[in-house]
């Protein structure tokens, strides 16, 4: 609400399909935890996560040609 109304309609939605890219990772993330959890460890199953959300995210933005966009700061 608080972007749409600051910024419009076009920033919101290229905010929520940040947020729906991102959920991937964090999907990825949280399974991976929940599955080698009791068999590997803590510190591997949150390492391999981790490693695993970021390949995740890392192919997210090139399948939606995000990695290509500078940010741009407003004063």
């Amino acid at each position: 609400a608080f972007t749409q109304s600051r910024h419009g309609a076009a920033e919101a939605a290229r905010l929520l399909h940040g947020l729906a890219t991102g959920f991937f990772s964090y999907t990825i993330f949280c399974f991976v935890i929940a599955v080698s959890l009791e068999g590997l460890g803590i510190a591997v199953s949150f390492g391999l996560a981790t490693l695993l959300a970021l390949a995740v995210q890392g192919a997210a933005l090139v399948a939606t040609g995000r990695h290509e966009r500078t940010l741009v700061l407003e004063v």
